[in-house]
């Protein structure tokens, strides 16, 4: 594990999303900041020009690069997080761009509230194709286009609000008490959502507050198909499955698993909207959302049921798919000269 000599370290993984991730890093390139910082970015097994891109901006950056192809997401920050040198950690997204002062000004809140250690900014939606006001004011737009804009000033999030992993800062050392669960989150194909919001509520519960800094402003790239119904269902069947595997139910009747008045509500709720196509527009993106919500926490109800320890909801930390962060699963290649030569051989020493 390494030791702490820089003020940050921002941490981000990809995966087959080159074009995206060079906008990124283009942004990344412009900060203006006079803290001491370097870049991780933790390639999950992309096939595509991810290599190049890596290459293309390592004599940019303060660049290290791990290629980790083990799926998912959690597990790749993870490995991230082991190597980092930086006493704040700075999370964002390989379709994010942030403004020049991002860096600097999460760097600074993290002095002026030395007593705190989750820091996060506003994250604003910006679309491919202009969607209909409607579905820019919908309360699914949060967690459809992680459209995060608390109305407060620099302080303590108000309310019950948590971060958005795309412009999220952790205290390293913190970090390290409490790693990414394993067990969800992107991992390939369908999956339960909520990772960030797993450990976030962790620290919470620990007493951890976390401050708004809306200096540290980012925008989130949603593209087309983002806008699309059936993507939308598609998110909130796995926000529904992070649900319920995140939730403590105390629903001890079951029928195959599954909680038994969802058999009284899924069929009546994809009833509704059945009759919400004649509507249309809204509300058959509104009872989609929650058909589909429904479907996912019965179908991970099902799931937990079967395969108890995937859950893992009062199990500790390393019965959950918690486990040490350990250096066996990758080499990790540092930025600079050295980088593009051997990027433009052997993108990276898979393990």
């Amino acid at each position: 594990m390494s030791t702490i000599s820089l003020d940050v370290t921002v941490l981000i993984a990809t995966r087959d999303r080159a074009e995206l991730l060079a906008r990124t890093l283009e942004s990344l390139a412009g900060q203006r900041t006079e803290a001491q910082w370097e870049l991780i970015v933790v390639d999950n097994g992309s096939t595509d020009s991810t290599a190049q891109i890596l290459a293309d901006f390592a004599p940019r950056l303060p660049l290290t690069s791990i290629y980790f192809p083990v799926p998912g997401k959690n597990r790749a920050l993870n490995r991230g997080i082991n190597i980092a040198r930086g006493s704040l950690a700075l999370f964002t997204d390989d379709d994010i761009d942030l403004l020049p002062d991002w860096i600097d000004s999460l760097f600074r809140a993290s002095r002026s509230f030395s007593g705190d250690s989750v820091f996060c900014g506003p994250i604003v939606p910006k679309f491919e194709s202009e969607p209909p006001d409607w579905m820019r004011r919908h309360w699914f737009a949060g967690v459809a286009f992680a459209d995060f804009r608390p109305d407060q000033g620099e302080g303590p999030l108000v309310g019950k609000r948590l971060p958005c992993g795309g412009n999220l800062a952790i205290r390293l050392d913190l970090l390290r008490q409490y790693p990414y669960r394993d067990d969800i989150g992107p991992g390939g194909g369908d999956f339960a959502m909520g990772s960030e919001q797993e450990l976030l509520v962790r620290m919470s519960a620990e007493g951890y507050r976390s401050i708004f800094v809306p200096a540290a402003g980012v925008a989130h790239h949603v593209g087309r198909r983002q806008l699309a119904n059936r993507w939308q269902f598609g998110r909130a069947r796995r926000f529904g499955r992070g649900e319920a595997r995140l939730a403590e139910d105390g629903i001890s009747r079951r029928i195959m698993g599954i909680p038994w008045y969802y058999w009284i509500l899924v069929p009546l709720i994809w009833l509704r909207h059945q009759l919400a196509k004649f509507q249309g527009g809204f509300w058959v993106l509104q009872t989609g959302i929650e058909f589909h919500r429904l479907l996912g926490r019965a179908l991970e109800h099902r799931l937990l049921t079967y395969k108890p320890e995937l859950g893992c909801r009062k199990a500790p930390p390393e019965e959950c798919g918690i486990r040490p962060v350990t250096d066996q699963f990758y080499t990790p290649i540092r930025g600079g000269n050295a980088f593009v030569q051997s990027a433009l051989t052997r993108p990276y020493d898979a393990p």
